[in-house]
């Protein structure tokens, strides 16, 4: 009788952010509140998601872009960059290997969009 030995690997990605975000115009807030009304409102950033996908592929498409800036506007002031970083928390993300110019991409969004002065502070540390 033969024996077979069976091995498996798996990868956790841990995400940590403050919940209280840092911000550059304003109070915040929390990572919490934020994502318990996104939740309450069925709000979603669908479109910055499928911007930001084909940006790490090198292909923008304007026609999200622009649905981007309105998702952004509807969160107001207060929830813009606290859901941008829990977006950009999902280990997906970090699997794309183009890391760090996409979250670049990420915390311009609210200043390409005309919705906020200065960029958002990407408080995501991914670590396998």
């Amino acid at each position: 009788m033969a024996a077979v030995a069976e091995s498996s690997r798996e990868t956790i990605f841990t995400t940590t952010f403050n919940d209280k975000p840092r911000g550059t115009s304003g109070t915040y807030e929390t990572y919490s509140d934020c994502y318990q009304k996104a939740i309450d409102e069925q709000r979603s950033l669908f479109h910055c998601f499928r911007y930001l996908l084909f940006f790490t592929e090198g292909t923008q498409d304007q026609k999200d872009k622009q649905v981007c800036c309105t998702e952004l506007k509807s969160l107001g002031d207060k929830c813009i960059c606290p859901d941008l970083n829990i977006m950009m928390s999902q280990p997906y993300w970090r699997n794309l290997g183009s890391w760090e110019s996409t979250r670049s991409e990420a915390s311009n969004l609210p200043t390409h969009c005309n919705v906020m002065p200065e960029p958002c502070e990407m408080e995501i540390h991914m670590t396998l």
